[in-house]
């Protein structure tokens, strides 16, 4: 009778145990899920601004120009970039740049 009574005993204690730990994850699962939703919205929003600056960005130092003339070697492109970039991308630039000659008189 002792050893019933031990072993139910045991199973009492063991079941609260078991019910403790199962709250317990309960309740982690339920703050890291909130993390992430947390991380999640704050991801959403960066992305947001990192694409509203892209724009900025875009439209101030890209902007595209038809029929652009390179200012160094006189030709023509339809996509070449109006920025100070733009030259940089010109082959006869890069030549001078690279110290090969080209352009007018180069």
């Amino acid at each position: 009778m002792a050893v019933l009574i031990h072993f139910l005993w045991e199973h009492q204690e063991l079941e609260q145990k078991v019910e403790y730990w199962m709250e317990k994850y309960d309740k982690d699962v339920e703050a890291k899920q909130h993390e992430l939703d947390v991380l999640k919205a704050s991801k959403a929003k960066d992305l947001e601004r990192l694409q509203e600056l892209t724009k900025l960005v875009r439209g101030k130092f890209f902007t595209f120009s038809v029929g652009t003339t390179c200012l160094i070697c006189k030709q023509n492109s339809v996509s070449l970039r109006t920025s100070p970039a733009f030259y940089f991308s010109c082959p006869s630039v890069r030549r001078v740049r690279a110290g090969g000659g080209g352009g007018p008189g180069g």
